[in-house]
């Protein structure tokens, strides 16, 4: 059946027609002139020639004649298409306009392509020559899909009925427009767009364009946090959509409730969506769409969430190869850096960091440095680098790409509240913890306005707080804070669901710190229990959680129980290959068997562990320095007291250059060395590094702190030592 003129009388063409489009006809060799002319050919040409000066004439005269024949057939079938809606009127207005998006696209990709011949080396110009030899296939694809999407029974029947929109009240163009820039973060533009094309829809009595306006303006308020109205419109499409029998449009709508479930770690709800709308997808249109693109990634986000990673990384390969494949680059770099998200679960930090740069370059030569997916890739990159011991690196990172999201999304919104959270949790790893709580308070501030006092979005906050102040041994106030973490996760989740668990995990840490040792215990075998049903045994979680009983089991004085923990938690890690992980399980038990004077094999398991590290962060790093610490307390022991001091020097050096003068561990590096030289009875020297040892203390640890009274009483035994040799208590300090 042929649509009728009256269907599209005065259809506003967006991007091409508000200008006129019989003059826009003519201007398309124009459009592919601004990034494929003499100069890019000279450019390519060169750089070609620099790559393989061999072969390079010839394989640029190759890619050089490729991109002219793609370009020119870009003109040539844009040209036709316009002229047939325009000249010829063989094709409806609103046609042009869903099947124009394509050519748009192409011409980004090609631009792209462009960018990377220029800058080329051998993986680049593999990827150019194989993104020209499918382009035109990508582009016959995306017009197949386009128009699959645009037409129903209803509309056909509505053509035929005389149903017509007024000039520029057409909603398709305001719904593409609308896409467009959710593509290009610019949500406010997209949210308004998509009010108009439901507001046209609605006047015109169009069931199918109401439901489609409806779903991308969820998609909008989706980003712009306006979570609530999202769901709403998602539900209000999805019921349009089963009602009238579009399962184009009920795929996207379950497909954005899957990604509004996924917020509030629904998994199961979330991946029941999603396996809706990828049936009705397929069944329809096929995979080739950006539709399909997203269902992959948020399936893969399921997955990794309930750390089933090998699924995870499998759908994000997907994903990224189909991405590619149709030239969706803002696509592409989200499922890759969402892969390397979950590689940093899993401690493969190399990994990660890899993933984020290949998505950080896929995404800026698209859409240039000031769209938030370049914040997503570089914050990937930057907890890279904290996790692999540069935390200052990182922190540079972070504070740079928080101000693409500032601009983007201002203040208030739930994003930046994730970037004040990791940034926190940064200042906590360089034990800079009126920074930490600072940015915690900052993120909590922005959640409780965004989802209410009682959200479930808020339990991290309280949780990361709670550790801070653990970390500062304000133990009852941390606890305050667990309390309400925890009431929140049990009562959203429910007592055996892991989420649940890993707040009572936190309660374990937090009476193991206090010596409560059997209340520890009970939290520690509660959160076991919970993470083996629902993981199995083999999970690193389950792993992670044998270590900690293997810590409680050695504060109590049972090494034999303890190595028995920390022997189970290798089995399961050995496997993973996780060589950062087992190296720290490395060190707890060497203290297992240093309490056992089984000095020789702690030592060898320590040497084993610095090996690791020095691999992992380099040389000077404050993992080394512990591992040097632990080396230098057997040595002490044995009685070789200069090798013992010689061990903490390395370590006090490596600490003050990482940390700086004021810094908790450096104190410690202090004391240690004081405690041996006072065992080789150097009492000057001794009383000397106790003293600087007690001034950064006093300023870091609250008064009556045991570490404090401890170093007081051996600077009062140095005294009395000193005294007892007749020497001067002025030591020219």
């Amino acid at each position: 059946m042929r649509l009728t003129r009256p269907l599209i009388i005065g259809i506003s063409l967006w991007l091409f027609c508000l200008q006129g489009c019989a003059h826009k006809c003519k201007d398309f060799q124009t459009d592919v002139e601004e990034f494929w002319n003499e100069e890019s050919r000279t450019e390519v040409d060169a750089a070609i020639v620099q790559l393989d000066v061999e072969k390079g004439r010839t394989t640029s005269h190759a890619v050089i004649t490729k991109m002219d024949d793609i370009t020119r057939d870009w003109v040539m079938l844009s040209e036709k298409l316009c002229k047939d809606c325009y000249v010829r009127e063989i094709i409806p207005k609103a046609d042009y306009q869903a099947r124009s998006v394509c050519f748009d696209e192409f011409l980004i990709s090609q631009r792209q392509n462009v960018n990377l011949m220029k800058n080329m080396d051998k993986m680049s110009l593999s990827k150019a020559m194989e993104l020209m030899e499918r382009t035109t296939e990508s582009l016959r694809l995306c017009q197949r899909a386009a128009i699959a999407k645009m037409y129903s029974k209803e509309e056909l029947e509505q053509a035929e009925a005389g149903v017509v929109f007024s000039v520029g009240e057409h909603p398709k163009q305001y719904i593409q427009e609308a896409d467009t820039m959710i593509i290009m973060a610019k949500f406010k533009q997209a949210k308004l767009a998509a009010e108009t094309a439901l507001e046209y829809s609605r006047k015109g009595s169009n069931s199918r364009l109401e439901a489609e306006s409806l779903t991308v303006l969820a998609e909008a308020q989706m980003h712009l946090a306006e979570y609530k109205d999202a769901r709403v419109h998602f539900k209000e499409a999805e019921s349009i959509g089963q009602k009238e029998q579009i399962p184009v449009i009920r795929s996207r709508a379950l497909a954005g409730l899957g990604y509004l479930l996924l917020r509030e770690y629904q998994y199961a709800e979330a991946q029941a969506d999603f396996e809706r709308a990828k049936h009705l997808l397929v069944d329809t249109i096929g995979k080739d769409n950006r539709e399909y693109v997203r269902i992959l990634i948020g399936m893969g986000r399921v997955h990794g969430g309930l750390a089933e990673y090998d699924k995870a990384f499998a759908l994000f390969d997907e994903a990224a190869a189909l991405a590619n494949q149709l030239s969706l680059s803002l696509e592409e770099g989200e499922a890759l850096y969402t892969a390397g998200y979950f590689l940093l679960d899993m401690s493969e930090y190399q990994q990660a960091i890899s993933k984020g740069k290949q998505a950080m370059e896929i995404i800026h030569q698209a859409f240039g440095e000031t769209h938030p997916a370049i914040s997503e890739s570089g914050h990937l990159i930057a907890r890279g680098w904290v996790e692999l011991g540069h935390p200052k690196t990182g922190l540079k990172m972070l504070e740079q790409f928080l101000q693409v999201e500032l601009d983007v999304y201002g203040d208030g919104h739930p994003y930046v509240a994730v970037s004040y959270d990791v940034i926190g949790s940064v200042y906590a790893t360089l034990e800079d913890y009126e920074q930490a709580m600072d940015y915690y308070t900052r993120s909590l501030t922005i959640r409780k306005k965004a989802f209410g006092s009682d959200s479930i979005q808020i339990a991290n906050c309280y949780t990361n707080i709670g550790r801070t102040l653990s970390a500062l041994s304000h133990y009852e106030k941390a606890r305050y804070y667990y309390d309400k973490a925890y009431a929140m996760v049990k009562n959203y989740f429910g007592v055996d669901h892991v989420n649940t668990a890993f707040k009572i995990s936190d309660f374990g840490d937090l009476e193991l710190a206090l010596g409560n040792y059997d209340d520890a215990g009970r939290h520690y075998n509660k959160t076991l229990t919970i993470l083996k049903q629902t993981y199995g045994e083999n999970s690193m979680n389950v792993a992670m959680t044998y270590r900690r009983l293997g810590w409680l089991s050695s504060n109590t004085g049972r090494y034999d129980e303890a190595l028995a923990w920390y022997e189970k938690a290798n089995r399961i890690m050995a496997p993973f290959n996780q060589q950062l992980a087992i190296a720290w399980l490395q060190l707890d038990i060497g203290q297992a068997l240093y309490m056992k004077d089984e000095n020789e094999r702690a030592l060898q398991l320590y040497k084993k562990a610095i090996v690791v590290f020095e691999d992992t962060f380099g040389t000077e790093h404050p993992n080394v320095a512990w591992a040097l610490t632990l080396i230098g307390r057997i040595l002490q022991e044995a009685g070789n007291i200069d090798q013992a001091v010689a061990a903490y020097e390395e370590a006090y050096r490596i600490n003050i250059q990482f940390y700086g003068e004021m810094h908790r561990t450096v104190a410690i590096s202090l004391n240690d060395m004081a405690r041996a030289l006072f065992e080789a009875g150097k009492y000057g020297e001794s009383k000397v590094l106790f003293l600087k040892s007690l001034e950064i203390d006093e300023k870091i640890l609250p008064e009556g702190n045991q570490e404090l009274e401890a170093t007081r009483t051996m600077i009062e035994r140095c005294d009395e030592e000193l005294n007892a040799q007749g020497t001067s208590h002025h030591l020219g300090i």
